[in-house]
């Protein structure tokens, strides 16, 4: 089952893919131009995964100096 946040990235898509103005999608979403062009790059037709969260954390451990 999909949750709110990733329904609200499939609408967005959609919207879009039917013709709808980006400015009009992201703004009546309240939503970033940069969150709206995100998703709408990571659309895939065939893989519906697409929408899914994905981490971003850091591959590597920043040290931490004790001496700072």
């Amino acid at each position: 089952m999909k949750n709110d946040i990733q329904l609200e990235r499939i609408r967005a898509v959609q919207r879009f893919l039917n013709g709808e103005r980006p400015e009009a999608i992201y703004t009546s979403l309240g939503r970033s131009k940069a969150w709206f062009y995100k998703w709408v790059e990571r659309y895939t037709a065939d893989d519906n995964s697409w929408s899914e969260s994905s981490f971003s954390r850091p591959l590597t451990k920043v040290p931490y100096n004790e001496g700072c």
